[in-house]
C-alpha cells in the first residue's frame, strides 16, 4: 500500500473513479435494452454497474483504489461512534443542495419500512458514499442486517456503497456473498443478488481498520426506486400471511399459540406438529424436538430454511408422516426484529 501510495501520480479520488470507470461502455444503458423491462437481471443493464463484464485485473484496482481512497479520505468512523438520528431513514438526501432543489442523481435514500435498516449516509465524492447501519433491537453490538431504498437517480449514475458499520470479522462476503438488488419497474423479476466480483468485504485504514462492504452499481433508470438488502428479506408480513395460510389448511396434526410478544409487541408464534394420537393420555412418550431459527436479523436465510421444514413436516410425504408419528415437534423464533 505505500508503495502504491507513493508511486501514484493521481490523488486517490481520480483512481478510485478511474476504477469505477473500468465498467465497459456496452455495460451502459441502451435505449433498446433500457426499453426491454421484461429482460432477466443477467441481461437486464440494472445488473451492478455493468461489473460483471469487467475482467479481474479491473476489480482488483477497485478493490486497491477503495482502500486507498479511504486513506486519504474523511475520518467518517468517529461519525459512526456518534448518535445517529432516531430511527431510520425517511426520504433523506446526503448531497441536498443548499437552494433546496434537487437534481437528477443527488440520491435519495430511505429505510422507513417494515424490516429496513440504515441509519445514517455520509458523502465521501460525487459517486461514493459512506452508510451506517443500526444496530439489532435491544443489542447494540450487532450490526449487520441492511435493507435500503434509492431514488432520483440519474441514467448511467455509477455509484460506491460503503457499509462501514458492519460487526463481523468473518463473512461469507469474502466467499463470494454478495448483496440482492430489485427494481420497481422489474418487481416480477424479484430480488437478484449482485454479482460476486463487484462487491468486496475489507479492512479500511480510515476506519480503524475495521471491516467495510462496498459494492458498485449502475443505476439504469431515472423514475426507479431500487432497493438493497444484505440478503433475501423475510419479515413480519411475510411470516404473518405464511401462518394464516396454514392455518386455513385445517390439518390435524398442527396447532398454532402465541408463546410471548416482541419487544415491539408483535406476535412470536408457535408451531406444534405431530399426530393426535402423540398426545393422547396413558401414551408412551415420544421425543420432543425443538425448532429455532434466526436469532439475529441479519439471518434471513435460517427462515426460509425454516418455512421448508415446515412445509416438509406438514406435506404427505412418507418420512413426514413417520416424523410425526414418533415425534411431537414445537418450532418458534424464525422471525427476528
Amino acid at each position: 500500500m505505500n508503495q502504491r501510495k507513493k508511486a501514484g501520480t493521481k490523488p486517490a479520488g481520480a483512481k478510485l473513479e478511474t476504477a469505477a470507470a473500468a465498467v465497459p461502455a456496452s455495460a451502459v444503458p441502451t435505449s433498446s435494452a433500457a426499453a426491454d423491462e421484461d429482460a432477466p437481471f443477467a441481461a437486464a443493464p440494472i445488473h451492478v454497474a455493468g461489473l460483471r463484464g469487467v475482467k479481474a485485473a479491473a476489480a482488483f484496482a477497485l478493490k486497491a483504489a477503495l482502500e486507498e481512497s479511504h486513506q486519504k479520505g474523511l475520518s467518517t468512523f468517529l461519525s459512526a461512534m456518534s448518535p445517529m438520528p432516531p430511527g431510520n431513514l425517511t426520504d433523506f438526501c446526503p448531497a441536498e443542495p443548499s437552494t433546496g432543489k434537487r437534481s437528477k442523481g443527488d440520491l435519495v435514500f430511505n429505510s422507513n419500512f417494515e424490516c429496513g435498516n440504515l441509519g445514517s449516509v455520509q458523502v465521501v465524492s460525487s459517486f461514493e458514499y459512506d452508510l451506517f447501519i443500526r444496530p439489532d433491537t435491544c443489542d447494540s453490538k450487532y450490526l449487520l442486517w441492511f435493507y435500503f431504498t434509492v431514488k432520483n437517480t440519474a441514467p448511467g449514475q455509477r455509484v460506491i456503497f460503503n457499509i462501514v458499520n458492519p460487526y463481523k470479522t468473518k463473512s461469507l462476503y469474502r466467499s463470494g456473498m454478495a448483496p440482492v438488488v430489485k427494481s420497481t419497474s422489474r418487481e416480477h423479476l424479484g430480488w437478484v443478488r449482485l454479482p460476486s466480483n463487484t462487491t468486496f468485504y475489507y479492512r479500511c485504514p480510515d476506519h480503524r481498520r475495521h471491516y467495510v462492504i462496498s459494492f458498485v452499481f449502475l443505476f439504469d433508470y431515472d423514475k426507479d426506486t431500487y432497493s438493497f438488502a444484505y440478503c433475501y428479506p423475510y419479515d413480519y408480513t411475510q411470516l404473518q400471511k405464511y401462518l394464516d395460510r396454514l392455518d386455513a389448511c385445517n390439518y390435524h396434526f398442527y396447532k398454532r399459540q402465541m408463546l410471548t410478544r416482541s419487544v415491539h409487541h408483535r406476535h412470536l408464534d408457535m408451531l406444534t406438529i405431530t399426530e393426535p394420537c402423540n398426545n393422547a393420555v396413558g401414551k408412551e412418550r415420544v421425543k420432543t424436538v425443538v425448532v429455532t431459527a434466526r436469532v439475529h436479523p441479519g439471518e434471513t436465510p435460517s427462515s426460509f430454511v425454516c418455512q421448508g421444514f415446515i412445509d416438509f413436516l406438514c406435506s404427505t410425504d412418507k418420512k413426514a408422516l413417520q416424523l410425526r408419528k414418533n415425534a411431537i415437534f414445537f418450532i418458534s423464533k424464525w422471525w427476528a426484529e
